[in-house]
């Protein structure tokens, strides 16, 4: 008797040890959750240094260019008369998001809502960094996008600044201050 309960506590034990000790898979899932710890604080690391190394403003200066595209997508839906007030009044509040001046952005948001109501629609094409951004003081960095409008009959090629400075900018209830990418206005 007392052999066969040694032998299913045993065997219970054997259970347990199996069924809890950590796979090979699950080992993998915690160095897997490690490398991307590792990455986020490096990223955290990069948003918050002083000063951009050259990978760096490269790829700030594509940032510029995403938040280009967004500027004409948000552009798109609040020239679009079929869409709600609301949701139009929207995207013309998340299209000034994406520069550095708000106050000044105005006329140019009137204008292209003329040139959109005279010519139908408008698209953005060939965009690109005309000029790499260079430090212009301790904490910012301007550039310059070259790209093409493109009407129902007509394309007109642009400029537009962008510029990547130091913001502050809320993490949860964390305020850390980071490198963040805006696009600024030229005159063409």
């Amino acid at each position: 008797m007392k052999k066969k309960k040694y032998i299913t506590i045993t065997l219970i034990g054997a259970c347990c040890l199996f069924s809890c000790a950590p796979s090979a898979e699950s080992e993998k899932i915690v160095a897997q959750d490690s490398i991307h710890l590792s990455d986020i604080q490096t990223m955290e690391m990069d948003f918050t240094t002083d000063t951009l190394n050259n990978e760096q403003v490269e790829l700030f200066g594509k940032t510029a260019i995403q938040k280009l595209e967004d500027l004409y997508g948000y552009i798109e839906i609040f020239t679009n008369e079929k869409y709600d007030t609301t949701l139009r009044e929207h995207a013309k509040s998340l299209a000034a998001e994406v520069f550095s001046d708000k106050q000044n952005i105005e006329p140019f948001m009137n204008s292209i809502s003329t040139v959109i109501s005279d010519s139908g629609s408008v698209s953005l094409s060939n965009s690109l960094i005309r000029s790499e951004a260079k430090i212009t003081n301790d904490t910012i960095y301007s550039g310059v996008i070259s790209f093409e409008e493109q009407f129902q009959k007509s394309t007109k090629k642009r400029t537009i600044g962008f510029i990547i400075k130091k913001t502050n900018k809320s993490f949860g209830q964390e305020q850390n201050v980071v490198w963040e990418t805006y696009l600024s206005l030229i005159n063409n």
